[in-house]
């Protein structure tokens, strides 16, 4: 059986930064509104970064799934 693709370093990295930008809205006083536009922008940008690691990991592991079919 071949070995599994390696994961490249950026998807982690990705992750752990989504999380991060997560923070600012949940710690954020609520008189504390000037950085909304900031914190709403990099969720925004997290949530599509998650997607596009989503997208690349499902067809990863189906790569994986298919391969076993095939032999």
């Amino acid at each position: 059986m071949d070995e599994a693709p390696k994961t490249p370093a950026w998807e982690p990295a990705a992750i752990i930064l989504a999380v991060l930008a997560l923070i600012p809205k949940i710690y954020a006083p609520h008189w504390a509104v000037s950085d909304v536009l900031v914190s709403d922008v990099l969720m925004y940008a997290a949530l599509a970064v998650m997607v596009i690691v989503l997208v690349r990991k499902v067809r990863r592991f189906q790569g994986l799934w298919n391969k076993d079919k095939k032999d």
